[in-house]
């Protein structure tokens, strides 16, 4: 289940650990006591992932393949996107309107905002399990294979070919 604190703030939280240097502060404070004001469940799966929260509104994909969008102020559902034979283990990124996620199966997806509609996607044929970051229109994807993708944000296109190590790159 995806929980809400009792008191929602405007800070977004875009990437992972909160922007592109994985700071994970934010510069307002957090009003206590902290309190479950809702919940939203995934329907027969869960969540792994971090989620990413822009304008408003909170994106994560669970287990199954199926990634949300949830209002933050409520819990009530903006809209779902069901993909086949996948799962999401890795939270998101969200820039410009578009939410950039991976899967475990290796697939990099660039969905709209608004309604989750595919805008591009990228094979990297191996295992994703980090989330991928943003920055300067370019998507960075950390690779179980030791590989680093580095992709055009609006095409999805190689910026370069994946520049590559000898372990797995989680993070």
């Amino acid at each position: 289940a995806l929980g809400g604190v009792s008191c929602v703030t405007a800070a977004d939280w875009p990437l992972i650990r909160g922007d592109s240097q994985a700071t994970g502060a934010v510069a307002d404070d957090l009003p206590l006591p902290l309190d479950i004001a809702w919940t939203y469940e995934a329907e027969k799966s869960g969540f792994e992932a971090t989620a990413s929260i822009v304008e408003g509104v909170v994106y994560i994909g669970d287990v199954d393949g199926t990634f949300h969008a949830v209002r933050l102020a409520d819990g009530q559902k903006v809209w779902t996107r069901k993909f086949e034979e996948t799962g999401f283990v890795a939270g998101s990124a969200v820039a410009d309107g578009k939410i950039y996620c991976v899967d475990y199966n290796g697939m990099v997806r660039c969905l709209s905002t608004a309604n989750g509609e595919s805008v591009w996607e990228f094979n990297t044929e191996t295992a994703l399990y980090a989330a991928p970051n943003v920055h300067e229109g370019i998507v960075l994807i950390a690779a179980e294979s030791g590989q680093l993708f580095a992709l055009d944000a609006s095409t999805g296109e190689k910026k370069w070919e994946p520049f590559t190590i000898d372990q797995p790159l989680r993070c």
